[in-house]
């Protein structure tokens, strides 16, 4: 069963959101850990959370997002990260529109799995890197 979560509560300062601009549904990822974190799918259609093992996955996601926020223009083929466990598996696209589309994936095994895309812009990936990589930072760095 996916479970509620409170549309009220703020989103926490060492969190990553990526509001999709054409469905309103939201990707939160936050309580970060060394070894874990949280994520969120909302939407008016959804409502999804799970804990992600990460250890040091994350890093790896920053620096895609980092490689994705360099491009000045759309980019060829699909770019993915996944979860040690693929529990999360994030594909990201592009257009010659300057649009990005993020096909998210969230499985949660003998239980329910997830699957939905946010669309944002490719001139927001570099504030998403910029905030991931601070959150590694604050979290990752010792």
């Amino acid at each position: 069963m996916l479970e509620d979560y409170d549309r009220s509560q703020s989103t926490p300062p060492l969190a990553l959101s990526i509001k999709s601009f054409s469905s309103g549904r939201e990707l939160i990822l936050s309580n970060f850990s060394r070894d874990y974190f949280v994520v969120k799918l909302l939407g008016s259609d959804l409502s999804a959370m799970k804990r992600i093992d990460a250890y040091i996955e994350f890093a790896g996601l920053v620096q895609l997002l980092e490689s994705l926020a360099a491009h000045e223009r759309n980019w060829a083929g699909t770019a993915e990260w996944c979860s040690i466990e693929n529990d999360l598996c994030l594909a990201f696209r592009s257009d010659a529109r300057g649009h990005v589309f993020i096909e998210v994936k969230l499985d949660k095994p003998d239980d329910w799995n997830l699957s939905c895309e946010i669309e944002t812009e490719l001139g927001q990936l570099a504030m998403i890197a910029r905030k991931a990589r601070h959150i590694y930072a604050q979290i990752y760095s010792s």
